[in-house]
């Protein structure tokens, strides 16, 4: 008896498919997913709901899921309209946004109001069955959808035009053009399916709506292609220009969340529809699962795209503070590895860059001193060691910086508080600021190459032992760190003087040049963690033993160098290397990008704490060592 009663069941689902074959057929080829009481893809969900695919819960809150998504994405577009209204500042712009907007709401509208009568017609409130079956909401349904996947690929298209033709975009009325363009596709693709559905409604057997709903699908499934690649050019020139310019505006980003919004929500859920039906000769269950909620995808999709609008459009205004438009924050990015980028705007408060100003006012002040202690220390018990040269080079550059820092954060802290009126010396809109610029920029240049030098100095001393002090190498290596500063100190204040401070057109610049030279010092930052690794490697294998340079004061300064290594790695090069390979992408990063100068003042703060510290007790081990060899 149960075998009878399943074939019984199958039976009727058999005749229901027959019954209604000659309805449904034609829609295998129609490539846009449907929801419809009377088609084959309905039928196929009957038979995954015996089969247990689909459970009866999820048939039954779906259509409440969809009224729900598609009920909130009309009032997400109508607010995104009156925002766009609102804010609106590029004219250019208005074309191609301005058609996806219009066509979210369009679509919203007509899938909540399909969505509201299926409501009511499964309560038998009304009886909507002739409605929800009929061709024209069928038509709309579609259409409204294909809308979205028109406007997607203007908007692509707009995108990928303004980051090829920057300065011609606006001059050539880019997007003003594609959004007339598509405006008279989606015309064209209404009337066309009209007229289809005049003449099957006039019985011709040639041209019917179902053959034109299917030559449809074939055109927007290479829009849809199109689209994709788009897409991908979209994300390379947006990825290339957010670390050149890092300037990062609101189309760019809508774009961007749309372009990976509809990969995930409506393009790969169609390719898996599209293999299934096609390439495989037996449908796999999950991915008629997956197709089965489209349409509650698509809803995802508009609604994420309308969120990003409205916080863009509307909360995107709020006041935001350029720090980097004077201060330790400019020469900070034009550092040795030369962060080759205006900063943008940020959110950052204004009570955190008062604070900020001081606190590095304050920091850059206690470098200062500890530098200048240290220097003094040194000369008055200097040492017969040759390994005096890079060290002292070390202090002497770090000196340097600590000193224009101190002098452009206490401008800066002053300016803040209204003590004075000038520029600071950050603002490199003026002359006396671009040259202060330069020789601060200089100043972090020479604390890495002499950081280097150092590095490379350790590295042989543990390597030669003996040969070190008989072959002068610590003196050579100071002579080639002297050479390699003045060259690039000639270089940069000779560009200064000859040519412009910024990029103009074709013509060189001072900004250029810091370009090439922060390249170069990259490759100096490399070869510096290299020395300091293969030192500390080889310093570790000779921890404790007794070495020539123990009854010397080398000890010391490999103490020193250690320190030294472990310091900048943590406040330099990390930062550095972070910025490298994320840019101000992730949020975090432009963080501590932002405090790039905070980290390196840390840096040479501890470092020359550690010299002071050792020179000091450097003093009192000469003073024992005297007394314990005088004749008495």
């Amino acid at each position: 008896m149960p075998n009878q009663k399943g074939h019984s069941v199958l039976d009727i689902l058999l005749g229901i498919s027959s019954s209604l074959a000659h309805l449904s057929a034609p829609h295998w080829k129609c490539f846009s997913l449907r929801y419809d009481d009377f088609s084959i893809l309905k039928f196929s969900q009957i038979i995954e709901w015996i089969n247990g695919r689909v459970t009866p819960p999820e048939f039954a809150l779906r259509p409440y899921l969809e009224i729900a998504a598609w009920t909130i994405c009309v009032s997400m577009c109508l607010l995104v309209l009156l925002c766009y209204l609102l804010a609106r500042k590029n004219p250019n712009f208005v074309g191609s946004l301005l058609f996806f907007i219009a066509s979210c709401t369009l679509c919203s509208a007509i899938h909540s109001l399909e969505s509201v009568v299926r409501i009511l017609d499964m309560t038998y409130l009304i009886d909507a069955l002739p409605l929800l079956d009929s061709d024209w909401l069928f038509l709309f349904k579609g259409v409204s959808i294909d809308f979205i996947y028109v406007g997607g690929t203007v908007l692509a298209l707009d995108r990928v035009l303004v980051m090829a033709f920057p300065l011609q975009y606006s001059r050539w009325g880019v997007s003003r053009r594609l959004c007339i363009v598509a405006s008279l596709f989606s015309v064209v693709l209404l009337l066309f399916l009209l007229t289809s559905m005049f003449f099957e409604n006039n019985g011709s057997v040639y041209f019917s709506y179902y053959m034109a709903t299917d030559h449809v699908g074939y055109v927007f499934d290479f829009i849809t292609a199109s689209e994709f690649l788009l897409h991908l050019v979209f994300f390379v020139q947006y990825n290339a220009f957010s670390k050149r310019a890092h300037v990062k505006t609101k189309v760019n980003q809508v774009a961007l969340v749309q372009g990976i919004s509809q990969i995930i929500f409506c393009l790969l859920p169609k390719f898996l529809s599209r293999i299934n039906y096609s390439f495989v000769s037996r449908e796999i269950p999950w991915i008629v699962h997956v197709t089965w909620y489209y349409q509650a995808f698509f809803a995802v999709h508009v609604l994420l795209i309308c969120f990003v609008m409205i916080y863009k459009m509307r909360f995107g205004r709020r006041a935001k503070i350029a720090v980097s438009t004077f201060g330790n924050d400019t020469s900070s990015f034009w550092l040795a590895p030369n962060f080759q980028f205006h900063l943008s705007p940020m959110l950052v408060t204004q009570l955190e860059v008062k604070v900020r100003a001081h606190l590095e006012c304050a920091l850059n002040v206690l470098c200062t001193f500890v530098c200048l202690s240290g220097l003094v220390v040194y000369s008055i018990h200097p040492s017969r060691s040759s390994f005096i040269g890079s060290l002292f080079l070390h202090i002497a550059s770090c000196t340097y910086y600590c000193v224009l820092s101190t002098v452009e954060t206490l401008d800066l802290a002053l300016f803040m508080q209204g003590v004075t009126k000038t520029p600071p010396l950050g603002d490199t809109s003026h002359g006396h600021g671009q040259w202060f610029f330069i020789f601060h920029t200089m100043s972090f240049d020479f604390v890495y190459v002499t950081g280097a030098g150092l590095a490379f100095d350790r590295f042989l001393v543990m390597l030669l032992k003996a040969r070190y002090i008989s072959w002068a190498i610590s003196r050579k290596i100071c002579f080639l760190v002297v050479a390699l500063c003045s060259s690039t100190a000639t270089l940069l204040l000779f560009c200064t003087a000859v040519f412009p401070f910024q990029l103009q057109k074709t013509s060189f610049s001072t900004t250029a040049c810091l370009g090439s030279v922060g390249t170069f010092y990259d490759l100096v930052v490399v070869v510096e963690v290299i020395c300091h690794v293969a030192f500390c490697v080889m310093y570790t294998k000779h921890w404790g033993r007794p070495t020539a340079s123990s009854s010397d004061y080398l000890l010391k300064a490999n103490h020193i160098t250690m320190l030294h290594v472990v310091c900048q790695t943590l406040f330099c090069v990390l930062p550095k290397a972070l910025w490298k390979l994320f840019g101000m992408g992730v949020e975090i990063v432009a963080r501590i990008a932002i405090y790039y100068s905070v980290l390196f003042s840390t840096y040479v703060l501890l470092s020359s704490l550690s010299v002071l510290y050792m020179l000091w007790r450097r003093k009192k081990v000469v003073r024992i060592t005297v007394s314990h060899n005088t004749p008495l």
